[in-house]
């Protein structure tokens, strides 16, 4: 009993589905004594009535509240949907007005979820902070450093998406669900009686209501949102509408027809034009990272030899990382990768454990 009296308070932030109240019931087995906070962020894309009765509250918010209503634990809901919106979406539009690629899942992490829940644990009296992700946490020997390990199930490994974290946040955050394979999830929910609702994971934007370019409809700071669609060489293959439709690596939504499938390889914010080619096209030995952090080591002052993830779902690759600048770096691969892409994370692996990482400037061809 002494034990648990002692063990830390701790927040976890809640969204109402397995992983998240399986963290939950796992804290709460474990003695600490645990609450969960969920915060109510915006729709964008959706139509708002003007008048009418209340609209009843958002799915993941009930899903929540009957969460911590099966598991007996104190349950705060909390507007951040301004929060969000200066965080989050704003880079994100003007990523995309630029000509670039966004990764709003590692900014809502790095800007909004994890700052506001260390601010409201800190707030409460709580002396530490959950949520359900997979992935863990280590510290290096006498816990001056802590970093990011990739979770047990690699499938469902999120480490990409917090590599970005500071240490005041990682030194008082909790993954419970780091060493469980999500197999393991779903059978410890159904074993403790908790009938929640296996939500089939998204793949869009959380945040958005459909896709992306119908919220980003309008004009681009004054400027033409279409352009010319053209190979390498220059030759116009066909027009587009907005810039802000297209991505690297892009294959489909083209609306040109040619003898073999073609990427976006390149987007030009000045022109609005972009340039496609065949899938060979698309491999890069390289790219140019900034606006670094740093996870495992404090600095990076000597060439490393790591594995680099350029996108989520990306296979590491074996590069080499050189230092460029305070604030630059190199990254060249051992194999040319497919499609890397400006405005996207280069995230840095060593032996499971993330080094740490960079904003992808530009590519290197050669």
């Amino acid at each position: 009993m002494i034990a648990v009296r002692n063990k830390p308070k701790v927040l976890l932030a809640l969204s109402g589905g397995i992983d998240s109240t399986v963290a939950l019931a796992i804290l709460q087995n474990k003695g600490y004594k645990v609450s969960a906070i969920t915060f109510v962020i915006p729709s964008f894309g959706k139509k708002r009535r003007r008048s009418g009765p209340p609209q009843r509250p958002p799915d993941y918010i009930e899903h929540a509240r009957r969460a911590a209503r099966i598991l007996g634990v104190a349950h705060q809901v909390v507007e951040a949907a301004g929060l969000f919106k200066a965080k989050v979406f704003d880079y994100f539009r003007k990523e995309y007005e630029a000509g670039r690629t966004p990764n709003p899942c590692i900014k809502c992490n790095q800007l909004f979820k994890f700052e506001l829940l260390e601010r409201e644990a800190r707030r409460r009296g709580y002396d530490l902070v959950a949520t359900g992700h997979y992935a863990k946490i280590s510290a290096s020997k006498g816990r001056k450093r802590f970093y990011i390990r990739e979770a047990c199930d690699r499938k469902k490994d999120q480490s990409y998406f917090l590599a970005f974290l500071p240490q005041r946040i990682l030194a008082k955050t909790i993954f419970p669900l780091g060493g469980m394979r999500k197999k393991d999830v779903g059978a410890q929910a159904e074993k403790a009686g908790l009938k929640i609702e296996n939500r089939k994971e998204s793949q869009e934007i959380c945040f958005i209501d459909g896709h992306y370019t119908g919220y980003l409809e309008g004009p681009v700071r004054g400027r033409q949102r279409g352009g010319l669609i053209c190979d390498r060489s220059g030759a116009v293959l066909g027009d587009h509408d907005d810039i802000r439709g297209f991505t690297i690596g892009q294959r489909k939504g083209l609306g040109i027809s040619h003898r073999e499938p073609l990427y976006v390889t390149a987007i030009d914010r000045k022109t609005n034009n972009i340039t496609v080619g065949t899938k060979k096209e698309t491999m890069k030995r390289g790219v140019i990272v900034r606006d670094l952090h740093w996870q495992r080591y404090q600095l990076l002052n000597k060439r490393v030899e790591a594995y680099c993830k350029i996108r989520y779902g990306h296979k590491k690759a074996k590069a080499s990382i050189f230092r460029r600048g305070q604030d630059e770096l190199e990254v060249l691969f051992k194999k040319k990768q497919v499609a890397p892409t400006p405005g996207q994370a280069a995230v840095f692996y060593e032996r499971g454990s993330i080094i740490g990482g960079g904003w992808i400037e530009r590519v290197i061809d050669e």
